[in-house]
């Protein structure tokens, strides 16, 4: 099974966050929220799911989504978020975090096979990802780990 995977990060997010003057928290927990929900949005609509690594960094699961299908959501990002910049770097791996190294990886090295060097792509998926990515292996299994026990030490329980 292989899986494909997407980095998406914003560009020089610390010196933009600057931009936004000394009381920014509101603004950045707003537009933080509302990048995630729009990254989601326009994904999910390919039959992808976008996770939150950072706040200016962001995994989406994009098995079988092509270059073309990229730019389409990268030209709809940008034209929502003027201000400042994102790139995406695709990388193929067997485990998800083999493609994320390949991903990070291709960033480093800011491959683009495109004449738009916003996207970065693993020399692999010029053999096509359809190939490498066939209809059997789309199945993707993540698993959730409540760490340190976040789960109980954010309720309460009350007794009467």
């Amino acid at each position: 099974m292989t899986i494909q995977l997407t980095l998406v990060r914003i560009e020089e997010y610390g010196s933009w966050t600057l931009t936004l003057g000394s009381d920014r928290e509101t603004q950045l927990q707003m537009f933080q929220a509302k990048l995630y929900y729009d990254l989601q949005r326009l994904f999910a609509a390919k039959e992808c799911i976008v996770y939150s690594n950072r706040f200016d960094e962001y995994f989406v699961i994009s098995n079988g989504l092509s270059h073309a299908d990229h730019l389409v959501i990268k030209d709809e990002l940008s034209t929502l978020y003027r201000s400042f910049r994102l790139s995406m770097a695709i990388g193929i791996g067997v485990t998800p975090y083999q493609a994320s190294l390949d991903a990070y990886e291709v960033r480093k090295k800011r491959k683009s096979i495109s004449n738009r060097p916003e996207i970065y792509e693993t020399e692999k998926l010029r053999l096509s990802s359809r190939d490498l990515i066939s209809q059997d292996d789309q199945l993707v299994q993540l698993m959730h780990i409540d760490m340190n026990d976040s789960s109980d030490m954010c309720s309460e329980t009350f007794s009467l």
